[in-house]
């Protein structure tokens, strides 16, 4: 009886502690005390069966860590990710169970942010995920915000700050020709020869230059009978080109729109959309006329040759061009839908990238289908040295047959026996004589 007593005076402590943790733990709903809790709880039982004092705390206790646990996880995830559904989850299960977790705030931030402002954080997060599928589909969400907001006539070819006025492209020979002003960006009849002088406002050296170019694009488009290899060197002389001189790269783009514009060739309209695609897939336009090409290509309709740009925004240039034998492959009237796997010079983006379905970086959990796993707690428990107890030696003190893990009590004072008297000690016995036995003669 002394032992159950003893027993019961340790045990009551720790069960008034173990319940005022889990009352704690339950109010605030945070999971460091709901499992400081759970481990106060999983070494005293308390609560543990149905029909116990407490059993319906610890039930709530349990599954409240289940679900912490699972929207701690996934609020530490979306923050990196930023995918919008499972945000939405995250921030509303923190309300439902009044769960306050350092990600929220920047989450709800996060939503409070306009449209376009959340695409282009979400293209970022995709980025350093290495998602870059998806990063450029947002960004090609983001442009369509833009352009559908803004008046896309503020941004037509006419419109580029670089462009030459009609005045200044008509002047030849110190007059200004009527059919250079009014045709300035439209298809320009290869009869006439190349164009007497760039389109953009250039040095004179690469105004020449860029009248050469332009020569360059007559063969390419078909509109001059060049034979097949010799287009191929075309191509292959206009890539390299404007990759070593960025300044040429807005001029051709321009030159391109141009020839593009009121073709009346069928033949030489598909074969100047493949060059868009080509030049589009080799270098980016400077960032002050990529506006304007992009609401040139949407207003053309051309989609393949949207989402090349923006590849190659955030891919960067080709470090060099394709040999001639791949470009000669590419090479196809009509054809947008082209990539080349040549190193870059910020992400290297292979064409497999693009095949398939685009992979999420977070999906959204069903939280409340979490139950409450106590081998995960037992190892949760483990790791953080709060519970080292195997499985096997585990022994609830409530059990009836259980074996009890605490000492035996000490003894009553009022039952110690009082010590005994120190008696001296008996002097040893004296050695015992040794036998007198006659020696026995010795015989030879």
């Amino acid at each position: 009886i002394r032992t159950l007593m003893y027993q019961a005076e340790e045990l009551l402590p720790r069960l008034q502690d173990c319940r005022a943790k889990l009352h704690l733990a339950v109010e605030v709903v945070n999971e460091a005390l709901l499992l400081d809790a759970l481990s106060v709880q999983n070494m005293c039982g308390y609560g543990e069966s149905p029909g116990m004092v407490g059993h319906a705390v610890v039930q709530k206790a349990r599954q409240l860590y289940a679900w912490t646990r699972c929207l701690g996880d996934e609020a530490r995830i979306a923050v990196e990710t930023l995918e919008l559904d499972p945000v939405h989850e995250v921030v509303s299960g923190c309300e439902e169970i009044s769960l306050d977790l350092p990600q929220v705030p920047i989450l709800k931030q996060f939503l409070a942010l306009p449209k376009d402002e959340q695409l282009l954080k979400q293209r970022d997060a995709a980025v350093r995920l290495q998602n870059y599928r998806r990063a450029v589909r947002l960004a090609i969400e983001e442009r369509n915000i833009f352009f559908a907001a803004n008046n896309g006539e503020n941004y037509t070819l006419q419109h580029f700050p670089k462009l030459k006025s009609p005045e200044d492209y008509s002047k030849r020979f110190g007059m200004h020709w009527a059919k250079y002003k009014n045709k300035m960006l439209s298809h320009y009849n290869p009869t006439f020869g190349k164009i007497h002088t760039s389109l953009t406002v250039l040095d004179p050296a690469e105004t020449k230059q860029a009248t050469i170019l332009f020569k360059n694009i007559f063969g390419i488009m078909g509109d001059k009978f060049y034979a097949s290899e010799n287009v191929d060197g075309l191509l292959a002389d206009l890539l390299t080109q404007c990759l070593h001189n960025p300044v040429l790269r807005d001029e051709i783009f321009c030159q391109l729109c141009k020839q593009l514009t009121d073709n009346p060739n069928a033949e030489s309209f598909e074969r100047g959309w493949n060059l868009m695609s080509l030049l589009l897939a080799t270098f980016c336009p400077s960032k002050e006329m990529e506006t304007y090409l992009e609401c040139f290509l949407r207003h053309c309709g051309k989609t393949d040759c949207v989402e090349i740009l923006h590849k190659t925004l955030l891919g960067g240039n080709v470090v060099e061009i394709p040999p001639l034998h791949v470009l000669s492959g590419l090479r196809t009237p009509g054809r947008t839908s082209l990539w080349f796997d040549s190193r870059r010079e910020h992400i290297t983006l292979t064409s497999d990238m693009w095949g398939g379905i685009e992979r999420p970086d977070q999906e959204v959990t069903n939280w409340k289908a979490i139950k409450f796993d106590p081998n995960e707690l037992r190892h949760t428990l483990s790791n953080r040295n709060l519970f080292t107890i195997d499985e096997d030696q585990y022994i609830p003190v409530y059990a009836p047959s259980a074996v009890s893990k605490f000492p035996p009590p000490p003894p009553r004072v009022d039952e110690v026996a009082p010590p005994l008297p120190n008696k001296p000690k008996p002097p040893p016995p004296p050695p015992k004589p040794r036998s007198q036995v006659p020696e026995k003669p010795l015989t030879y």
